[in-house]
């Protein structure tokens, strides 16, 4: 009853018209864009108290439907490029796929509907954000604001976003605009225009025992000079796949420790040796991003393993039965440290068939961690 002569009041008080009272159908419609959704909605009467209530402007329900109604009509407007009068004779039709604003009979009340993705989606794009280690924590909740602007409060109520994120690095604060730099420099076009791509350069880092908190220029403060190629995402981190100008071949760098990136004037080197590389292979070979000889390798492991293999592998690979308890894979590896230091991880579960070059070198790596303990 209070509330009923609070409103009668604020109608006596309201008489005439107000200078705001023109952006009703626009707060109208940003209340439901912001509140509402298809599990949370709101009736006539509700939204005209919020007019009230949120902005100051007195609204009855019928004026509310009149509202939602002319939304609705603009929409269809804006979307098929049409007068007014089509509109309304499309609106007439009654499809719920030509309102943005839709009324739930069973739950009596008028929501949003037009929102680009599901909860589902966005709760996906914030795990991927979180997962990435090459993003610092302030870059990471800047992109969960802006993924959480396409729901309602309801729905980002719902979102989890508190991730703790294991081994999250202290991030370079310009990684993002230095993955903008990289993909210009290698654009063929730059606003609509024929580009040539171009090189880079770029200092780059690493960590010294005496600040282990810091990082430092690598080879002295020495400038790289790159061909960019291709962008990489692997373990949560960013990598370049380029070609070095110093060493002539194909190497790839962690972006977050390149810093003072440049695009220069000069023309990208390198396109006949990156037509060479399967991508795919290419990722798959370089564990750690580590430089070694590719190598044919049979791999015998305990049947528990397989799951690992797979994941590290893939299931393209060739594998097969040893016996009751063994299984085997046979594959393309870059031999390297970073893979002898893989196999080690599993103990003896794991044993290299062939070649017998790589079962050497493997013995002789483990025969070196050996000496350290002597």
């Amino acid at each position: 009853m209070a509330d009923r002569i609070k409103k009668e009041e604020f109608k006596e008080n309201s008489r005439g018209k107000k200078p705001n009272q023109k952006l009703k159908p626009y707060l109208v419609l940003k209340f439901l864009e912001k509140y509402s959704d298809e599990e949370h909605t709101f009736d006539g009467e509700a939204i005209a108290n919020a007019m009230i209530e949120d902005y100051g402007i007195f609204a009855e329900k019928r004026s509310v439907y009149r509202d939602i109604k002319d939304i609705n009509k603009a929409y269809i407007m804006q979307r098929d490029d049409v007068d007014v009068h089509k509109a309304e004779e499309i609106l007439s039709k009654g499809y719920d796929e030509d309102k943005v604003i839709l009324y739930n009979a069973a739950k009596k009340g008028y929501y949003w509907q037009d929102r680009k993705y599901t909860t589902e989606d966005l709760q996906l794009l914030a795990e991927c954000i979180n997962s990435a280690k090459f993003l610092s924590k302030k870059a990471s909740e800047k992109l969960i604001n802006i993924i959480e602007e396409d729901l309602s409060v309801s729905q980002k109520e719902t979102l989890n976003t508190d991730v703790f994120l294991i081994d999250r690095i202290k991030s370079n604060k310009n990684i993002i605009y230095d993955i903008s730099k990289i993909n210009a420099a290698m654009s063929t076009k730059l606003d609509g225009i024929p580009h040539t791509p171009k090189k880079i350069s770029f200092y780059y880092q690493k960590y010294s025992i005496s600040n282990v908190r810091e990082q430092i220029d690598r080879r002295k403060g020495e400038t790289y000079i790159v061909s960019p190629f291709r962008l990489i995402i692997n373990d949560g981190n960013y990598y370049l796949l380029g070609y070095s100008d110093k060493f002539k071949k194909m190497r790839t760098y962690r972006v977050d420790r390149m810093k003072g990136l440049e695009i220069l004037d000069s023309d990208r080197e390198g396109e006949e040796i990156y037509k060479k590389i399967d991508i795919k292979d290419f990722i798959e070979r370089k564990f750690s991003m580590f430089d070694g000889t590719v190598e044919k390798v049979k791999i015998q492991f305990t049947k528990d393993l397989l799951d690992s293999f797979i994941d590290r592998f893939g299931s393209n690979k060739v594998y097969g039965i040893v016996d009751s308890n063994h299984y085997y894979i046979s594959t393309f590896i870059e031999v390297s440290p970073p893979f002898f230091g893989w196999l080690c991880g599993f103990g003896n579960k794991v044993k290299i068939i062939e070649p017998l070059n790589v079962v050497n070198q493997f013995q002789k790596h483990l025969q070196k961690i050996i000496e350290k303990y002597k």
